[in-house]
């Protein structure tokens, strides 16, 4: 049996063009479910937030310590791959949808953060509208280094600044059968 326990919430305030989710992994769950809703930007077309994780010494993480690989399955058009191995965040992890699109579902879970002795891994889905086209997109990631972290960070790609949403963070507890 398992059960997803909210950990924190956090209200994305007008103007914030990086956003920090600290003290929020721990010894307590190995698995972590982050959810957004209603992230918005102010650019006026689609706007993408990288994924940096936050040390136990609170410090961001971002030097080339990430990999990772994503693709994005367009209606209208060929899809698009992206990947690197020595990243200074994880490319793309909180996608938002402009010029009249809609974000939709939202999927996002981190892996063993906490532990010192294993690497950080995240898996993310999401789809989206944008300009009446559906588009899917599926991602992998992985900090590639062997330390506690105990939060993350959003940090925008252009000079937008997030206007509007909530984050939710979720343990996972797993129970053995």
């Amino acid at each position: 049996m398992s059960a997803l326990r909210l950990l924190r919430e956090v209200e994305v305030v007008s103007g914030v063009t990086n956003l920090n989710v600290t003290d929020v992994f721990s010894a307590d769950y190995d698995i972590y479910k982050i959810q957004t809703t209603g992230l918005s930007t102010t650019v006026s077309s689609s706007e993408a937030y990288d994924l940096r994780f936050i040390n136990a010494s609170g410090s961001i993480m971002d030097s080339s310590v990430y990999d990772y690989g994503f693709e994005i399955m367009k209606a209208e058009t060929s899809f698009s791959v992206a990947q690197s191995t020595t990243g200074n965040d994880i490319d793309n992890f909180f996608a938002l949808a402009k010029d009249g699109g809609f974000t939709g579902g939202q999927t996002r879970y981190v892996f063993d953060p906490f532990n010192p002795n294993t690497y950080t891994f995240v898996i993310n889905q999401l789809a989206h509208i944008v300009s009446a086209n559906m588009r899917s997109y599926k991602q992998i990631g992985v900090l590639h280094e062997l330390i506690s972290i105990t939060g993350f960070s959003l940090k925008g790609e252009s000079d937008g600044a997030l206007d509007a949403g909530i984050i939710r963070v979720y343990g996972l507890h797993v129970e053995d059968s």
